[in-house]
This record gives structure tokens, sequence and C-alpha cells, in this order.
């Protein structure tokens, strides 16, 4: 059971903050239910509320500051699977972006600054695809390392980019 104060990955909404934990007033009745409320902490005056105990939508603790310094380090020996193309790619990179994995986010970073390099290099840009799956993927990538290394989100997008390039020069 997660505590008042905890970051947490909650599903689809990034990383939120336990703010209560308690039962929830719905319509005139109190139920007895004990929820978490959270706020989405890069989504300013959201709130979500999810059972205690809830299996259906994904949720865990945000990494640690020495595994999110091992995650970053560990991104050039990260490999993705660069011959899944269209359809497979896709569900590829939805399953992995449900995963709430942090390895498995730097896998769809990684695949998708590969292929935007290769479509830059033939005049195209990514397509509207790829960009939606590349901007939820840095949002709760970034947002996460952001918290673990007490940075700003444009800090970690520079570092994490910067060992990224550093991989792929390396291949």
């Amino acid at each position: 059971m997660f505590e008042i104060g905890d970051y947490i990955i909650y599903g689809n909404n990034g990383v939120c903050k336990v703010v209560d934990i308690g039962p929830i007033q719905l319509d005139n009745s109190k139920s007895s239910k004990l929820y978490y409320t959270l706020e989405p902490i890069f989504e300013n005056g959201s709130k979500v509320y999810t059972p205690v105990g809830n299996k259906k939508v994904l949720m865990r603790p945000v990494i640690s500051e020495e595994e999110a310094i091992d995650l970053i380090d560990s991104i050039p020996d990260i490999e993705y699977d660069s011959e899944l193309t269209g359809k497979e790619r896709e569900q590829k990179m939805k399953e992995s972006l449900k995963s709430i994995d942090t390895e498995e986010w730097i896998k769809i970073l990684k695949a998708l600054y590969h292929t935007k390099e290769e479509r830059l290099a033939d005049g195209k840009s990514l397509t509207s695809s790829d960009e939606k799956y590349l901007k939820a993927t840095q949002e709760w990538l970034y947002g996460e390392l952001s918290v673990s290394l007490d940075k700003s989100i444009e800090e970690i997008e520079d570092y994490v980019l910067n060992r990224i390039i550093e991989s792929e020069l390396a291949n």
C-alpha cells in the first residue's frame, strides 16, 4: 500500500503524488472502500481517484535516484527491435508504454529516435502515430526521472537524448 506523499506511476497518467487515502463521497452516501486520491504532477489541478488494491490499472512507486542513474547509464546497452514495422511496431510501442516499465520506455525512445533520423534523411518527418508515442513516452519517462533525480524535465531530456545519440553513434 502506498502512503500519503508517495510518488507513483499510475497507468497512463504518468507520475502522480498520493495526496489522500480514504473513503470518498459518492452521491449522498459515503463508501467504506478506500481510495487513493492522486494528483498527476505535470497536470495542474487534476485529480485521480482509484481504489486501493486496484488490479485493473498498473501502478508502482517511482524509481529511486540510484535506479534512475543506473537506467540512464544502461541506455547504450538497451536494445530495441529495429525490424518491426507498421502495425507490429505500433502494437509493440503501445504494449511497452502500458507496461509502465522504464526500460521498455527507453526502447521506444531509441526506436523512434532511429526512425526519426532515417525519415529526416529521406526528407520526411515522423508519422502522427510515432509522434503520439514519442510524446507520451517522453512525458512519462522524463517526468519519472525528473522526480527521481530532482532535476528539470529539460535537463533530463538533454541527458537522455545525449545518451541515446551516443549509443546510436556506437552502433
